[in-house]
């Protein structure tokens, strides 16, 4: 057990402990970023990234809190990222989302374009400003964002994923 310190690089299979007021932010080599808040736990179970053909291969396991993935669009039809709970397993492509996992019941926030959601027995698409709640195997449509969407670490991705993507707007107006 060690406290990761900026620039550390993380292996496969690296389980991962925020603490309460913690949060983590880690960086893949295509841009795409994932952000822990405090109180999550997860297991980093695959971040392979083959120079070669660009394809990127991410799945993490989260046991419990709440991560927020903003994922660069995807550039080879191999590459995948997905998260997974006990109960719901979400794939992108090219976007952002939320996911939080507390007491059995996943919620899954869209953020940009659309995400896959899946239970042992359905399969949804969840869409930008638009959330779902898996539990028991079932998946119901959440109606009521106002407060959902008020949350800090919410707040605090969307305004990051941003940044973000101003810094790779400037890169491709420089040609890069």
């Amino acid at each position: 057990i060690r406290e990761l310190k900026t620039g550390d690089e993380i292996e496969p299979g690296t389980e991962i402990k925020v603490k309460e007021n913690g949060f983590v932010h880690l960086h893949f080599p295509d841009g795409s970023v994932l952000r822990a808040d405090g109180n999550t736990h997860f297991i980093l179970t695959e971040a392979n990234f083959d120079k070669r053909d660009e394809k990127l291969g991410v799945e993490i396991k989260l046991l419990a809190g709440r991560l927020w993935s903003k994922v660069v669009a995807l550039l080879t039809p191999d590459s995948h990222w997905e998260v997974r709970t006990t109960n719901a397993v979400v794939n992108v492509r090219g976007t952002a989302f939320g996911i939080s996992y507390e007491d059995g019941r996943s919620t899954v926030i869209g953020s940009e374009n659309k995400v896959v959601v899946k239970s042992a027995s359905e399969e949804t698409t969840v869409t930008k400003d638009t959330a779902v709640e898996v539990e028991n195997g079932d998946i119901k449509k959440l109606d009521d964002l106002g407060n959902i969407l008020k949350e800090n670490w919410i707040k605090i991705s969307k305004l990051s994923d941003s940044e973000l993507e101003q810094k790779i707007d400037a890169l491709r107006a420089k040609g890069l």
